[in-house]
């Protein structure tokens, strides 16, 4: 499960005890992910041996939706070979090295969920409340050039909360006050400020102070830093964008084997197949709403040694499983339909209204029963008592 963007290494005693088998061959192995194989390196293995010694080693993205932040990696040992990462050594002539490239980093919290908010075009999930109490938001920017001639850039994005209220928010940088957001409402406030020369430090404090009173609350969306960044590694490692054929030179490894990778075709994905999902039982007046109909996101499941899947479809309410989703032509099967369950519910629930006005029926008609004998008993009791007229005869009680 990859949680960030980055490059993993998994070693064989962890793989095994996931699950792998000890005789797999390495060059057999293969690595999916979202059903689509991900070229990786295989380290360490002995020939047709994948020993205690070696690993795989792969990039990898996590994800960033309201239903998780982990994205799920397949190992496979199949029958035939894997993709694997081309490597080739070729050193740049020349000394004419560019000093440094544009790098932004992003502060973009989820810890807030705002219910009320009607956002058709995003979900509801912001981070720090700001309100009149001054709110300090940190980001990191190393290595930050002191003589590129492009200036850093400050974006400040915020979200009101109060209904028809108004918002002043001063924003301040390490100190230095770089103006105000004034916005309205529920809508959105943004601040772009270009940043004065030698005010970046290695960390950097973003202060957030409402000034439009106790009403004045808004919730942080994003912030961002754009800066020049050196051609300097942070922590051994270092991602950025280069022209294709330009030299680069990196200094402050810290290590004297580096390994250098080409990610660019990482949003290159091909269709390896096409599932038809199978047609259930029922029969609607709607074709639309049929079982297979508008299928949704696939859902893998938790187990790393599982390859099963889940999918639903939006319109026929169907929950379908395949037990291998990195099969070329993956086996979907019905495994729970919410629409007839709803159906059975429904009807159930009118049984059970039915039943009860029945048995309310009954219930006041033996009660009436019950009033009727009651009081005739009372009469007849009452008539008995009284004196009798000879011929005289009470009407309707005997």
């Amino acid at each position: 499960m990859a949680d960030h963007e980055g490059w993993y290494r998994v070693a064989q005693p962890d793989l095994v005890a996931a699950g792998l088998s000890r005789n797999a061959d390495p060059k057999n192995l293969r690595l999916f992910g979202e059903a689509i194989e991900q070229p990786m390196l295989v380290t360490g293995a002995d020939g047709t041996r994948f020993g205690p010694n070696a690993a795989i080693e792969f990039y990898a993205t996590g994800m960033d939706t309201p239903f998780t932040g982990t994205r799920a990696y397949w190992l496979t040992a199949g029958d035939q070979p894997g993709l694997r990462i081309s490597s080739f050594n070729e050193l740049p002539s020349g000394t004419n090295y560019p000093r440094q490239f544009m790098q932004t980093v992003e502060l973009r919290q989820r810890t807030t969920y705002f219910a009320a908010l009607i956002n058709p075009n995003d979900d509801n999930f912001f981070g720090a409340l700001v309100s009149t109490t001054p709110v300090d938001q940190i980001l990191a920017t190393p290595h930050a050039s002191t003589t590129a001639n492009a200036a850093a850039r400050l974006d400040v994005v915020l979200q009101g909360v109060g209904e028809g209220v108004p918002h002043d928010v001063t924003v301040a940088l390490n100190g230095l006050t770089l103006g105000h957001i004034a916005f309205s409402s529920q809508s959105k406030g943004k601040m772009r400020a270009d940043l004065p020369q030698g005010l970046l430090l290695e960390s950097n404090t973003v202060t957030l102070t409402a000034q439009d009173g106790d009403t004045d609350i808004s919730l942080v969306d994003h912030i961002t830093i754009t800066y020049p960044h050196t051609f300097a590694a942070d922590g051994n490692q270092i991602m950025l964008s280069a022209r294709a054929g330009a030299a680069v030179q990196i200094a402050e490894f810290q290590e004297t084997s580096v390994r250098i990778f080409d990610i660019s075709n990482e949003n290159d994905p091909k269709l390896v197949s096409v599932s038809t999902m199978p047609d259930g039982p029922r029969t609607e007046r709607n074709p639309g709403h049929e079982e297979p109909t508008g299928i949704m996101e696939t859902t893998v499941t938790n187990l790393p040694q599982h390859k099963g899947a889940f999918a639903e479809s939006m319109c026929g309410g169907v929950i379908y499983y395949t037990p291998d989703i990195t099969a070329k032509a993956p086996k979907w099967r019905e495994v729970f339909d919410d629409t007839a369950a709803a159906k059975q519910i429904e009807a159930l629930t009118q049984l059970r209204q039915e039943m009860l006005q029945d048995l309310i029926r009954a219930a006041v008609n033996e009660a009436s029963r019950r009033v009727d004998d009651e009081l005739a008993n009372q009469m007849k009791s009452l008539t008995g008592s009284i004196p009798g007229i000879p011929g005289m005869k009470i009407p309707g009680l005997f």
